[in-house]
């Protein structure tokens, strides 16, 4: 598709999980949210290729290692 403004997908990490995020920039200080979920396999299989992680020392993360101090609270129905 043919869209007005420019698009943006971007990948992170949310409880241990790669989450993927397609958002837009309105104005300097607003962003819109297009989508946002769990990344499907193929885009996990890419960004390990790409981001060069040591996906062995993410698996062994725990809650109780992770500082979320500035993490927003996410319900168990995204998890799940």
């Amino acid at each position: 598709m043919d869209y007005i403004e420019c698009r943006y997908i971007g990948f992170g990490h949310l409880y241990n999980r790669l989450v993927c995020v397609a958002y837009t920039e309105r104005y300097p200080d607003i962003i819109r949210i297009i989508s946002f979920r769990k990344a499907n396999n193929r885009e996990k299989k890419s960004t390990k290729k790409v981001l060069r992680t040591d996906w062995d020392k993410v698996d062994k993360l725990t809650d109780k290692t992770i500082n979320y101090s500035d993490i927003p609270e996410v319900t168990e129905e995204f998890l799940n």
